[in-house]
């Protein structure tokens, strides 16, 4: 009764890999295949009865046999004798009746490759990627909140007293360079005055006007570096880190408008002073120094002058270490290119009914917010010192930082 039984599934099994396979055979084939399989049953049993032993082994090799023979007649795919070969053997793992060990020549499954490096995105032509109704022909970073990976570590308290600037400090003279902390950036003292705002080479740039500075200011002398940045992710206070990060004195980007006020709000606690993001005015006129060229250079973009696609950079499209770059008369460093910066002011789509006294705009689309200087990824013709762009607030994109500004009192 057991050899019928084991006879029937055998059958079974032949009849369940042709099943597989889905393709219908030809009746003589088939019966061709039965006639084959009783005659490996019957001399199977018959080799196993005088030996009084039916092994598992075996079991599997007259499966694998017939699954090669179904292949060959096209009853089932290819792959099939692979399939069963390795389901039979398993039966002869350690630990089955038989004892058998897997043969050395089948290959064990390989591993996954691991996933791709992430690698720093390529710069975009406009920093202003999103439109007002939301076409970007470059798809923005979405915003990203993860969680501090360690225990902030102590910062001290800086000393709510700055160091003392010259006599008249709402008249000291430019350039004059100071810090409110150990870990604060520097600062540069920008004297109040006059400037014509603006150009004609872009609608957003007109109509051109004339702007009065009636207080002097500090400005941040360089653009916020990952070394600034990582003291506020410390302290606690900013809680975003982004994931590429540059070297210590590497202007910072990847940050959205929300960030940035993040920050100041952390200076201002620490330092007891008034820390802010300038407004368009204050910027442009801190980036001219004096000058009414395109650039404060000049008006021809040469080479060497600043990080841009087309500015003879050696940079290659990536942002650039701080100072690495010659100065403005204000003693600035890279207001043209390397990171476009944020300002206070909402977006508005040109200057007409803007301030005249050098306060941030604060009417418009304030869901956009203004960016300043182009950055590493924009050609020389976006680094122009009135070149200006807008950006969700708070969103944030590789090429956009910011610098600071404190308000002197």
């Amino acid at each position: 009764m057991n050899c019928v039984l084991f006879h029937s599934f055998n059958l079974f099994l032949l009849a369940a890999a042709m099943a597989v396979g889905g393709i219908e055979a030809r009746a003589n084939d088939v019966q061709d295949m039965m006639r084959g399989a009783d005659q490996a049953f019957k001399r199977n049993f018959a080799e196993g009865f005088a030996r009084k032993a039916w092994p598992r082994s075996r079991l599997g090799h007259g499966l694998v046999a017939m699954a090669k023979h179904a292949g060959q007649l096209g009853v089932g795919p290819a792959s099939a004798a692979p399939n069963v070969e390795s389901v039979a053997i398993g039966a002869g793992e350690p630990g089955s009746p038989s004892g058998a060990k897997r043969p050395a020549e089948i290959a064990t499954a390989k591993p996954a490759p691991p996933p791709p490096v992430p690698t720093r995105g390529a710069a975009i032509e406009k920093p202003q990627a999103k439109q007002p109704q939301a076409t970007a022909s470059v798809p923005a970073l979405p915003p990203e909140k993860p969680g501090l990976d360690k225990a902030p570590r102590q910062v001290a308290k800086a000393d709510t007293t700055p160091p003392p600037l010259p006599e008249a400090s709402a008249l000291s003279p430019a350039g004059f360079k100071f810090k409110d902390c150990d870990f604060c950036p520097p600062l540069v003292v920008v004297p109040r005055g006059e400037f014509t705002m603006g150009s004609s080479e872009h609608p957003h740039e007109k109509p051109t006007h004339k702007v009065k500075i009636t207080s002097a200011f500090a400005i941040g002398q360089y653009e916020v570096t990952y070394e600034e940045w990582d003291r506020c992710v410390d302290a606690g206070s900013c809680r975003y880190r982004p994931e590429f990060h540059g070297s210590p004195r590497e202007a910072i980007g990847n940050l959205s408008w929300d960030d940035a006020n993040t920050y100041l709000k952390w200076m201002s606690e620490k330092t007891g002073q008034v820390y802010r993001l300038p407004s368009e005015a204050e910027w442009e006129y801190a980036a001219r120094a004096g000058t009414g060229k395109r650039y404060w250079w000049g008006d021809e973009a040469g080479s060497g002058k600043a990080n841009c696609t087309d500015c003879g950079s050696a940079s290659n499209g990536q942002p650039s270490a701080v100072g690495s770059y010659k100065p403005n008369s204000f003693g600035l460093y890279d207001t043209a290119g390397n990171m476009a910066e944020w300002v206070q002011d909402c977006w508005n789509e040109s200057y007409q009914g803007a301030p005249a006294d050098g306060s941030a705009w604060t009417k418009g689309n304030c869901g956009l917010r203004g960016l300043r200087g182009g950055s590493f990824g924009n050609k020389s013709s976006f680094i122009r010192s009135s070149s200006r762009f807008r950006y969700d607030s708070d969103v944030r994109y590789e090429a956009n930082g910011f610098r600071v500004l404190r308000e002197l009192r």
